[in-house]
């Protein structure tokens, strides 16, 4: 980093970058101290080059959050996540990846405030855009399923925490299977466990069907 800054200067966004993997570095060693810093002097220079609006700052502000929340300041962490999912709704949009994280996250701090009905808004917030564009296996969505179960339980809501336990074990035969070297047959079978709606099944056979009409017109040219 020393390099970026005498070549560039210090408050430039390759600096901010190299700020980033340091801090990133740092969480995943514990050094939630360390981190708190890279992280703090990250969000300095993009509040210097972008102001308040740039899907940038919501990175900086998301990334300080969760230092925050390594060290179990929960409440410092909530006002950063907030901060973090106003910038990226901004600057990106409600149903962003991004978006969808930092609500997940958001979840988590306020689920370990034990405020159960406002964790569970935001972590299925974040789960219902998450489900729709990534794997179902994702790291996010297995930490939101979690969430939601727990979250379920202390709200007292049986059914719908059954609903993602299934899906939790659901995803973990899919690794399973993937591990072992066998290729799962029903990937969206987790979605179908948690909806239990027929319109679901009935979108999943149709794929199947169109699939199947296809490879049959292909055999038959």
């Amino acid at each position: 980093m020393a390099i970026k800054e005498r070549a560039y200067g210090s408050t430039h966004p390759s600096v901010a970058s190299s700020l980033n993997e340091l801090g990133n570095t740092a969480s995943l060693e514990g050094n939630y101290d360390a981190a708190e810093k890279y992280f703090m002097r990250m969000l300095d220079i993009y509040h210097r080059i972008y102001g308040e609006h740039h899907y940038l700052l919501g990175i900086a502000l998301s990334n300080l959050a969760s230092a925050y929340a390594g060290k179990r300041e929960w409440t410092r962490a909530e006002m950063l996540y907030r901060q973090a999912i106003k910038v990226f709704t901004e600057t990106q949009s409600a149903g962003h990846v991004n978006t969808a994280i930092a609500r997940i996250k958001l979840g988590r701090s306020l689920l370990r405030q034990r405020r159960y009905r406002d964790a569970e808004v935001e972590s299925r917030a974040g789960y219902e855009i998450l489900i729709r564009q990534i794997a179902s296996g994702a790291t996010w969505l297995v930490s939101a399923r979690k969430d939601l179960v727990e979250e379920y339980d202390a709200l007292k809501q049986p059914d719908k925490a059954y609903e993602f336990r299934s899906e939790l074990a659901a995803a973990e035969a899919n690794r399973s299977m993937l591990r072992s070297g066998s290729r799962p047959l029903y990937q969206e079978w987790a979605g179908f466990v948690r909806r239990q709606r027929v319109n679901c099944w009935e979108q999943f056979e149709g794929r199947f069907r169109a699939n199947t009409t296809s490879h049959a017109e292909r055999n038959c040219s």
